[in-house]
This record gives structure tokens, C-alpha cells and sequence, in this order.
């Protein structure tokens, strides 16, 4: 990656330009005393120089900035060791530049709210939802040409050169809203074409809400209408998408909303309303394992700070009407539930359909034959006291061969979905091994744990089902 610098911004560069001995403990430039210093902010406007936009919403875009690229004693003596080791091993920065510039208080005053919801969490005990922190958030005055052009192609508009910026951490994961349009993509039958992970991942969101629209008839939203028509607008468009992904196999991890159920109160309590939490503020992780890590609450541009009580107070302003903090809890709190039981037949008829195809074939009956006498003798054994794992294990890689036989590896989907109907077949033809079936279904939603999230809420979805028969 090449570098240019202004013969007046010498301060971050990828080799060490510092000379002599540096105290790095406390940053020699960036605590309280230096914030509003001239030089301080020429060196943050070296830093930014090179930002890459990675986000963009009605406020203002989101712009990271990767400091691997940086000498590392520049950065410790610019930012000082304690906050080099609270921004993390990754080192990458999240930056927030106001669209519109009107004077230095906005990003004054939304960087303090997010600082105030941050820490109203971490003093309830609040760990599994977080709130980005907060280094910086003033107003900066960018002198250099090739920044200033950067930011104008980028559609941030300066006001005596100008801009209000909020520097906190960059965010892992994905927002609620990009995660939701996926996942209709990869179920809408007109719209196969974007199915595939590579091509979905490549895509922003601009490009995922316009093809998901076709395929729902959603209307489209302009910045321009009235804000009571947007917000009618996006309510109808709302109820399509959670229509569509109801009537599928689709169900939304309900740990991320019970969450959020948990952490709103809190935020109230100490007087702060979000008032903008929609799908892209709402952001989540997972493990490793494919399990929940985190909880994000992010942008607070529109937030109140209030010590009012009354809903008309916090949540109408001026003529506008703001999105009560709520309301993502109430209209997707549905898509976290199992489906009725007829729901549940129709899923399992689906299910049923690579078997019905194999019973039509004489060639794959006999196979098919052959492949579920050998299987139950397996868990017959298992009464006659054989290691019920090792069995187990032995009919998975059984199902698997099986299953690749008849439909190829690369039809992935409808690969999965029969030998997720043969586990299906063999709990049915033997209840008692049900909870021997449970139990290996669980290890093939971890081996599967990387993988998209439909073959995750499939397996989810059988062992409930199968649980449920259980009891």
C-alpha cells in the first residue's frame, strides 16, 4: 500500500520516523490535556488520511482505520500503551464522520451519550451487549487536500473545512438487518441466482435490500418523503420480510432480543433513549462454535438524554417522531418461535421429498433398503450394550456416504436436507433411539457451525422437533 503525506502531517508512517528515547506508558499526545491541541489534531488527520469506508447510513459513514499499517512506537507514543491495549490485538478503529457539518457539538454530544450508554451497561453488569467505546468525538479541521477530496467523494460535506468525527472501536460481526436479507435471499425461490455465500458476501447493503425487494414487492424509501410515510413504509416492509422468513424453516436465535430485552431497561433507567434502533444499529457475533458472543447496540446520532418519563416528551420532537427503542422487540419477536405443528409438518413434508424420489428409483431403493437395514442393526446394538457414540458416529459417516451417493457434494443444500431426512427416518422407525439420534444431530450442527446459517437452523429445528416427540 503506498503512502502520501503533506510535507505538515509527518507524524504516522509505516517506518519508524521518532527518534530517541520515548516514555510510551502515557501517550505524549493523546490524553485530556492535548485533545484540542492544534498538533494533536494534525497527527489524528495523518491518522485518517488513509480510511477506508466500510458503512454508510442517513448521518454520516463509517470509516475503518487499520493501524497495522502504522509504526508501532509512532502509535505508542501517540496513543499511549493503556489505549493501544484497550483498542485490542486486531488494531483497527472504527471512525464516524458527520455527513453534514453544523457546528462542533453533534459529534460532542453523540459521542458523550454513547460513552454514558457504555458505561450505564458495564455498571448494571451488563456483559453480553455492548456499546462501542469511545476514544474521540470533537470537531476537526482538515487541512490537508488530499483528505478533504477523499471525504467530498465520500459525500461528507465540510463547513470551513470542518468536520465532526467520532473515533471509537471497530465492531466484529454483522448487523440484524444484512444478516435478515441473507437469509431471505437464501430462501426466496425467484432468487437463487444470489444464493451463493461468495456472491452474498461481496455484497453491501444497498445491493442486498434492492434484491430482496423484487423478490417481497417491498416499496422503496426515499430520504425525501415525509418521515411518517418512511416510517409506514418501512413497517409494510418489515411485516413482508417477517411474513416470507415465518412460512420458512427460518428461526432467529431469540438470545439476541432477550438480550436486548434485558439490556433497554438499563439504558433507560439512566435517562438514555437510542431512539433509531432499527436492524442496521442492532449487531451481533458468534463463537467459534457457532454459538452468540456478543450483542452490539451501535449509532447513536438520534439519542436523548433526558429525565423524562413521558413517552411524547422522549419520543416526538420538533414535528418528527422518532422510532420507539422497543420496537424491534415487538414486530420480530415472532421469528424466534418453533413453528405451529402443521408449519412443522409441511417442513418435514419438505424433508420427506429426496426419500420419496429415492423410493421411485428401483436402483437407489435398493441402496436405500440396504443403507437402513444395516443402520438399524447399528442401533440395535447399541440395547445390547455397545458404545453408543461409537455407533452413532459409524451411522453418521454411513448417512453421509449415502447421502453423497445420490446427490452430489455441490448441491449442498439438498444434500444436507436428506441426510437430515434419514436421521428423521431413523428416530421415526426407532422412538428408543432417540436420544442417541439428539445427541449425534448436536455434533453435526457443531461440525457445521462455519457453514451458513441455514444448515445451523435446520439441524436446530430437527432436534427440537425430535426433542419435543421425546417428551
Amino acid at each position: 500500500m503506498s503512502f502520501e503525506y503533506s510535507d505538515h502531517l509527518p507524524f504516522l508512517k509505516k517506518k519508524k520516523i521518532l527518534e530517541g528515547e520515548q516514555d510510551n506508558q502515557h501517550s505524549k499526545y493523546f490524553n485530556e490535556n492535548n485533545l484540542e491541541s492544534k498538533e494533536f489534531e494534525r497527527h489524528l488527520e495523518d491518522l485518517l488520511i488513509h480510511y477506508k469506508r466500510i458503512n454508510e447510513g442517513a448521518e454520516g459513514i463509517i470509516g475503518l482505520i487499520d493501524l497495522n499499517e502504522y509504526d508501532s512506537e509512532d502509535l505508542k507514543n501517540f496513543f499511549g500503551e493503556e489505549v493501544l491495549d484497550e483498542i485490542g490485538v486486531d488494531k483497527r478503529l472504527a471512525v464516524k464522520m458527520l455527513k453534514v457539518y453544523i457546528d462542533g457539538r453533534r459529534a460532542v454530544e453523540e459521542g458523550n451519550l454513547q460513552k454514558n450508554a457504555r458505561e450505564a451497561l458495564l455498571q448494571a453488569g451488563i456483559t453480553d451487549v455492548s456499546i462501542p467505546k469511545v476514544y474521540y468525538n470533537n470537531e476537526l479541521e482538515i487541512t490537508s487536500p488530499t483528505l478533504r477530496a477523499e471525504l467530498e467523494s465520500d459525500e461528507v460535506y465540510l463547513k470551513d473545512n470542518k468536520v465532526g468525527i467520532i473515533l471509537m472501536d471497530l465492531i466484529p460481526g454483522q448487523d440484524l438487518s444484512d444478516f435478515l436479507l441473507k437469509e431471505t435471499i437464501k430462501r426466496h425461490p425467484d432468487l437463487k441466482e444470489y444464493r451463493d455465500q461468495d456472491v452474498l458476501d461481496s455484497m453491501d447493503y444497498k445491493n442486498l435490500e434492492s434484491i430482496v425487494a423484487i423478490g417481497l414487492g417491498q416499496q422503496q424509501i426515499s430520504d425525501q418523503e415525509d418521515a411518517y410515510i418512511q416510517r409506514q413504509k418501512e413497517k409494510q416492509n418489515d411485516k413482508l420480510l417477517i411474513n416470507f422468513l415465518g412460512k420458512t424453516d427460518f428461526i432467529l436465535n431469540p438470545e439476541i432480543l432477550n438480550r436486548l430485552e434485558k439490556a433497554l431497561p438499563v439504558l433507560h433507567k439512566a435517562g438514555i433513549y437510542h431512539r433509531d434502533l432499527h436492524k442496521r444499529n442492532l449487531m451481533f457475533s458468534n463463537t467459534t462454535d457457532g454459538n452468540l458472543d456478543q450483542v452490539y447496540i451501535i449509532d447513536f446520532g438520534k439519542s436523548i438524554e433526558t429525565k423524562s418519563t413521558s413517552r411524547d416528551d422522549i419520543y416526538i420532537e420538533d414535528d418528527i417522531i422518532y422510532k420507539e427503542d422497543e420496537y424491534l422487540l415487538r414486530i420480530y419477536k415472532s421469528l424466534t418461535r418453533p413453528r405451529s405443528d402443521q408449519e412443522k409438518e409441511a417442513y418435514f413434508l419438505t424433508l420427506a421429498r429426496p426419500l420419496l424420489a429415492i423410493q421411485q428409483n428401483e436402483k437407489l431403493k435398493k441402496s436405500y433398503v440396504s443403507f437402513f437395514i444395516k443402520s438399524q442393526k447399528k442401533l440395535e446394538s447399541i440395547k445390547e450394550g455397545r458404545d453408543y457414540q461409537q455407533v452413532i458416529k459409524k451411522i453418521d459417516r454411513m448417512i453421509q456416504d449415502f447421502s453423497n451417493s445420490v446427490i452430489s457434494e455441490t448441491a449442498s443444500q439438498e444434500n444436507f436436507n436428506l441426510q437430515l431426512a434419514l436421521w428423521n427416518e431413523l428416530a421415526t422407525q426407532d422412538p428408543d433411539s432417540i436420544r442417541y439420534i439428539i445427541d449425534s444431530l448436536k455434533e453435526v450442527q457443531k461440525r457445521n457451525s462455519n457453514r451458513s446459517p441455514y444448515f445451523y437452523n435446520q439441524v436446530a429445528h430437527l432436534i427440537s422437533y425430535l426433542e419435543e416427540n421425546q417428551k
